[in-house]
C-alpha cells in the first residue's frame, strides 16, 4: 500500500507519461554528494542516518600493543540514506545516480547496495 500512495504524490507532481526511474536502497549507503542527489532525483521517499567512526589517539609512548590507546567517535559526522529508501527520477539520469551511488570499498563492508527498478512508467 505504501509504494502506491508515494506513486500517487510523485504522480500529482510529475506527468505519468514521463519515463521514470526507480532505485530502492538495500542498505544504509553513503552519497558523498548529496546535494547532487536531490538535483538528480524528481523525488525521493528516505531518511538520513548520522554516522561517526571511531578514531584512536595513542597516549604515552604510544604502542599499539602497549595498553595506551584510547578511543574517542570521530569529529566528522557523515548522513547516509537509510536501507530502504526509494529514489525516483527520469530515466536520462540514471547513470548519473548510479555512479552516485556506486563505491566499490564500501560495498565491500556491506555498505551502498541498491536494486535498479526495470520499471519505466509508474501507473
Amino acid at each position: 500500500k505504501g509504494e502506491n500512495d508515494l506513486k500517487k504524490l510523485y504522480l500529482l507532481r510529475h506527468p505519468a507519461s514521463q519515463e521514470q526511474g526507480k532505485i530502492e536502497i538495500l542498505s544504509p549507503a553513503y552519497v558523498k554528494e548529496l546535494d547532487k542527489l536531490n538535483d538528480l532525483c524528481d523525488f525521493h521517499w528516505s531518511f538520513l542516518i548520522p554516522f561517526r567512526n571511531l578514531t584512536f589517539v595513542k597516549n604515552g609512548q604510544g604502542r599499539l600493543n602497549s595498553g595506551n590507546v584510547s578511543y574517542n567517535r570521530g569529529e566528522t559526522c557523515y548522513n547516509m540514506l537509510s536501507a530502504g529508501s526509494v529514489l525516483f527520477f527520469d530515466e536520462a539520469n540514471k547513470e548519473k545516480i548510479e555512479i552516485l551511488l556506486n563505491n566499490e570499498h564500501l560495498q565491500l563492508i556491506g555498505y551502498n547496495y541498491f536494486d535498479s527498478m526495470n520499471n519505466k512508467k509508474t501507473e
